[in-house]
C-alpha cells in the first residue's frame, strides 16, 4: 500500500545505510538530477526531498504499492539492497514461481493470493541468504520481523 512509503523509507533508513548520501552513489545522483534537468550536485550534501524521490522512484514504484503491508517493506528492502531483479527472483522465489526477475501479473496474481505471514517469513530467510555475511546486526530476521509486526500493529 502506497500510504506506507514513508513508514518502509524510515526503517529502511534504520537498516545500515547513513548520511550523507543514504547508499545512493554520486553516479545514480547524478544520473537523476540529469533526467529532471538539473545541474550535478554533490550526493553528500542531497536534500531530504530528493531522497525521497529517488528511493520512491527507484525502489518503490511500481510494485510495493500493489502490496500487503509487511510485503511492501520486505520487497522494497530487497530492491534497495540487492537490486529490483535479484528482490523479484527472491520474490517469486518465495512464491514457487518460476523466478524470472519480471514483476508482472503472474507474479501479483500469486502475492494476491498468498499467505502473507509465510510468504514474509520466507522472504526473511531470502534477504538473509540473499546478504549473507554483509547483513549488520540489526538486518538480521528477527529485528526486520519486528518491524513488520510494527507495520501491521501486532505486538512482537
Amino acid at each position: 500500500m502506497d500510504v506506507n512509503y514513508q513508514t518502509c523509507l524510515e526503517f529502511l533508513m534504520q537498516d545500515g545505510y547513513a548520511a550523507p548520501s543514504w547508499g545512493i552513489c554520486q553516479a545514480e545522483y547524478d544520473a537523476w538530477r540529469h533526467l529532471l534537468g538539473l545541474p550535478q550536485a554533490d550526493v553528500a550534501k542531497m536534500p531530504r526531498t530528493e531522497l525521497v524521490a529517488i528511493y520512491r522512484q527507484q525502489y518503490w514504484v511500481p510494485e510495493c504499492p500493489a502490496l500487503l503491508t509487511g510485503t511492501d517493506y520486505l520487497v522494497f528492502d530487497l530492491k534497495a539492497k540487492v537490486g529490483p531483479y535479484l528482490a523479484t527472483k527472491c520474490l517469486q522465489d518465495a512464491l514457487a514461481l518460476d523466478s524470472d526477475g519480471h514483476f508482472g501479473i503472474i507474479t501479483m496474481d500469486k502475492v494476491r493470493s498468498a499467505d502473507v505471514k509465510k510468504l514474509n517469513d520466507t522472504l526473511l530467510i531470502a534477504k538473509a541468504d540473499v546478504l549473507g555475511d554483509k547483513a549488520p546486526q540489526n538486518l538480521q530476521p528477527k529485528t526486520v520481523h519486528g518491524r513488520v509486526l510494527t507495520m501491521l500493529g501486532t505486538p512482537a
